[in-house]
């Protein structure tokens, strides 16, 4: 490897990714980050070579060829927890990541980091698992210098996913609550993770391992939680045990929410992990490379909580269910004026002069507009859209139920008090939307 060598990172935008993008820039690597999005990548991230890619569509090795060239290593942080839309676990974990180490094995790159995690297994409980666990197994098949790192939960300053979850927990006002029968899981820092990936591209290190990466005690969840509601600064507050069946629950409804283009923390692969616990055996790793894993009690162990921190954390699970009330409020809307208030909806046109075909094809409109609005905010990929579309349309709604029905001008408020609300909720959404 060269003094500055080139290092493909998969997986680059993602919350372990980006860390470890962060850690090779600062220790003097060239990085070239492989994200879905590279323009949205390279806003958040300048100054690296970003490259478009995507295991669900890159499952051949001549597809990424034209990537490796002149890169000395490969780490693969790319990594998704269950099959949803457009993610598929076979594809992210086995096919693209083969794909992608036959390529590199190809090219003569030796040194090949794979992130995988604890309790990735051939016999697991989940299909995160056990996809990780071929993943890894292929790749060890391989001619390659190899550097299989299994996290345990990864803490940071950064959230997204779980730790956000966490965090969401830990912010509310009354209780913390945690599901029954979750069991004992170990900890390790974001930082911990994206040093050592930096140890095992040096030429020293030990290749052809398999490292748990973990700080020895195991906690409960709830103290976990506990920990980071300390760190956040806010008042202590009693732990709730809540049954397992809620867990299931919301697991599932998460699941739902990954078919419209949502990566919800709460997934029943999360919830069967939780109860399945995150354990593993640290000492292989401290014996090989002399690392002092961080504990609970110093992460995310970057400095006191911040404003910011604490906003989001108390905001946390107040966005989804605003984004779910609004989208609800627009469906609502428009079934009801196609269903059980059409007529009442004409006959209010009819009255302020507009003819009744005309009248019923409007109405028929604004309902279609109004439910194909509603539809559009459920799904990831166009709720930016149907927020800006939300402002437009409430204010064509004003505008025109002013210009039409001068009896509101009785009252010249009474209009936009009815439409203000929802075009306040639409603005909170937009401005707090992940840019893309």
């Amino acid at each position: 490897m060269t003094d500055r060598p080139c290092v493909l990172v998969t997986g680059a935008g993602g919350f372990i990714g980006a860390a470890i993008v962060a850690r090779l820039r600062a220790e003097g690597f060239a990085v070239r980050g492989v994200a879905r999005d590279p323009e949205a990548a390279a806003r958040r991230m300048p100054g690296i070579d970003w490259v478009l890619g995507d295991f669900n569509r890159d499952g051949a090795p001549d597809a990424w060829r034209p990537r490796l060239e002149g890169v000395a290593a490969v780490v693969n942080a790319a990594g998704i927890l269950q099959d949803g839309a457009g993610d598929s676990l076979d594809a992210v974990h086995i096919r693209g990541a083969d794909a992608l180490f036959a390529a590199a094995e190809a090219a003569g790159i030796r040194r090949v980091v794979q992130i995988s995690a604890i309790g990735a297994e051939p016999d697991a409980a989940t299909a995160f698992m056990r996809t990780k666990a071929e993943g890894d197994r292929r790749l060890q098949a391989r001619d390659l210098d190899w550097i299989v790192l299994r996290p345990g939960l990864v803490i940071g300053r950064p959230v997204y996913g779980g730790t956000g979850l966490i965090r969401g927990l830990a912010a509310l006002p009354f209780a913390i609550p945690v599901m029954a029968g979750a069991k004992p899981m170990q900890v390790i820092g974001l930082e911990d993770v994206a040093a050592e990936v930096v140890r095992s591209l040096g030429p020293d290190a030990k290749i052809r391992v398999v490292h748990d990466l973990v700080h020895p005690e195991p906690h409960e969840l709830a103290e976990i939680i506990t920990r980071h509601r300390q760190w956040l600064g806010f008042t202590p507050v009693p732990v709730l045990t809540a049954p397992a069946w809620t867990g299931r629950l919301l697991g599932k409804v998460g699941d739902v929410c990954g078919w419209f283009g949502w990566r919800a923390p709460i997934r029943s692969t999360a919830i069967r992990q939780t109860l399945e616990g995150v354990v593993g055996d640290p000492a292989g790793w401290v014996a090989d490379t002399g690392a002092t894993p961080t504990p609970l009690e110093a992460l995310p162990g970057l400095g006191p909580a911040t404003v910011q921190d604490r906003w989001h954390a108390r905001l946390w699970a107040l966005r989804p269910l605003a984004l779910v009330g609004l989208a609800l409020f627009w469906l609502a809307s428009g079934l009801i004026a196609l269903g059980p208030g059409f007529t009442d909806a004409v006959s209010t046109l009819i009255v302020t002069g507009i003819d009744a075909e005309p009248a019923r094809w409007l109405t028929a409109a604004t309902a279609a507009l109004d439910i194909a609005i509603g539809a559009a905010l459920l799904a990831r990929r166009w709720h930016r859209a149907a927020l800006v579309a939300t402002l437009l349309v409430s204010l064509a709604y004003l505008a025109g139920g002013t210009l039409l029905a001068p009896a509101l001008w009785v009252d010249p408020l009474a209009p936009l008090l009815k439409i203000l609300p929802q075009m306040l909720l639409a603005l909170v959404l937009l401005a707090t939307a992940e840019s893309r």
